[in-house]
């Protein structure tokens, strides 16, 4: 499929707004992005999230996007698709 891998989920985001009782659009809101735009770039399909979400997502959860958003087994951030 033309040499490039699928990206996985952010899972570990993604439990953590579930254990924490979160939803995604509350998320979204604080963002001032769509819910829909929200749940794509969490699951990965189409655009990532910007540097700017990601430090808007780390704020209004109080975690560090080192152990939410760098690939996983490696100590580099995914910036491939980054905007």
């Amino acid at each position: 499929m033309g040499g490039k891998e699928a990206k996985q989920p952010f899972f570990k985001l993604k439990a953590l707004l579930v254990t924490r009782g979160i939803k995604q659009r509350e998320v979204a809101g604080f963002l001032g992005i769509s819910d829909a735009s929200f749940s794509m770039k969490i699951n990965r399909k189409g655009v990532d999230f910007s540097l700017t979400e990601i430090q808007g997502i780390c704020d209004f959860l109080k975690i560090s996007a080192d152990e939410f958003f760098l690939v996983s087994g490696s100590q580099e951030w995914d910036i491939n698709n980054i905007a």
